[in-house]
């Protein structure tokens, strides 16, 4: 019988990720959708994903070989795949249930649709959910402020790639946007309300070791395709920018030092001669109790509710929380919601604490900081000027407005004693 359904083909391009490409396949393999093509394009891993990949080959196809990097692979794999509809999915990110069939019945219902992505959630390396992607109706004009768009929720029809062409292989870290924007200049775009995938967030993924880079490879992206570079890209880059030299593998700290509902520390090299890690904090003024659970790799070091305002907790660092053979590992805070979620001066980021020093103790005593409350400071009184001349550079204009905003939210920020 020959379906009527139309075939989807899922390209997932794989090295070294044999932690999570397990998951990822299952995540493809489960989806209650007959009429499915799956390739997966390997670049000649030398962990266990082959292995892997072995044991799920009589239900998908793959090839293992050197290629020139993500583009090159996804438009080696678009090129062998025989499905009218196509998408891919990083061999370390997750889609969810029905995520196929949805897609399918998507275009089949909107035959005027070349491109189509939904909502997604951010989550953890044990796949934990961090927080949703933000995602936002399609509008070709806002895409050049922000990426509202997650990868592994895209799918198009094979003639898009047919008249675009393959992806940018000279691009390494936002290959996906430039994509969407070319899609986007010809043809029309669906957003399908539904949540579709998970988008995996570790120290390994491209966007978070290489923050600087991504950036700067997305502010000439942007340049090429409209000619200016709006000023949220502008203000994002000085903000990675400084904050990579501030406080490097540290995620989940706004500029002015409040730590959000999740934080993540990455300890490097030597960690090990560290025997505690110490975190000075404050609760905000309009809660008396907050739930807090620390974990280092997979091992919870601290669960309790933290009830004075000045708080300091210390993190022992002994032989039972030092995996062996690992040479960096990820100390994770999970806060609890608090009783009231906007901060004075219309301030709506979900506040948890405000963190006033992080550091590292090694056992002769000698504190190494990780950050400081004078790093926020610093941050706020840095960030202005390294965001002028950064729209000088890239569109030769002085952002009088953008400066008068941020200079207001400066003052607030650099008064804000009570929380």
């Amino acid at each position: 019988m020959v379906s009527t359904e139309p075939l989807v083909s899922v390209v997932t391009p794989s090295y070294n990720q044999g932690s999570y490409i397990e998951a990822t396949l299952q995540s493809v393999l489960q989806q209650d959708y007959a009429n499915l093509e799956y390739l997966v394009i390997d670049k000649e891993s030398n962990d266990n994903t082959l292995e892997v990949l072995h044991t799920y080959a009589h239900r998908l196809r793959w090839i293992s070989e050197q290629d020139h990097g993500q583009a090159d692979a996804i438009n080696k794999g678009f090129r062998m795949a025989k499905g009218e509809i196509l998408g891919w999915l990083n061999s370390d990110d997750l889609y969810l249930p029905g995520t196929i069939r949805k897609i399918a019945q998507y275009f089949q219902s909107h035959p005027d649709v070349d491109m189509v992505y939904g909502e997604a959630y951010h989550v953890d390396t044990k796949g934990n959910i961090i927080e949703r992607y933000v995602t936002e109706p399609f509008d070709l004009q806002r895409l050049s402020e922000i990426c509202f768009i997650c990868q592994p929720t895209v799918f198009f029809r094979r003639d898009v790639f047919r008249e675009i062409g393959p992806l940018r292989t000279d691009l390494h870290y936002c290959l996906d946007y430039d994509y969407w924007i070319r899609i986007a200049k010809r043809f029309r775009v669906g957003y399908l309300a539904e949540y579709l995938a998970h988008s995996r967030l570790h120290m390994r993924t491209k966007t978070l070791s290489k923050r600087v880079e991504a950036h700067a490879e997305t502010l000439r992206v942007v340049k090429q395709h409209y000619g200016h570079v709006p000023v949220t890209w502008v203000y994002g880059y000085a903000a990675v920018y400084l904050t990579e030299k501030l406080m490097p593998n540290i995620f989940g700290i706004s500029k002015d030092g409040w730590a959000s509902h999740y934080v993540r520390v990455f300890l490097r090299h030597d960690w090990r001669r560290c025997s505690y890690l110490l975190l000075h904090g404050q609760l905000p003024r309009w809660t008396n109790l907050l739930p807090l659970r620390i974990t280092l790799g997979d091992q919870v070091v601290y669960d309790a509710i933290v009830t004075d305002r000045a708080f300091v907790i210390k993190i022992c660092l002994g032989k039972d929380h030092k995996p062996q053979g690992q040479d960096t590992n990820e100390v994770t805070f999970y806060a609890g919601a608090t009783p009231l979620k906007v901060a004075p001066h219309g301030d709506t980021r979900r506040h948890a604490y405000r963190l006033r020093k992080l550091s590292l103790v090694e056992k002769s005593g000698q504190e190494r900081v990780l950050y400081a409350e004078r790093t926020a400071y610093c941050l706020l009184l840095v960030l202005p000027v390294l965001f002028v001349w950064q729209c000088w550079r890239c569109n030769h204009i002085f952002p009088y407005r953008e400066l008068w905003e941020k200079g207001r939210k400066l003052w607030h920020a650099l008064h804000l004693k009570a929380f």
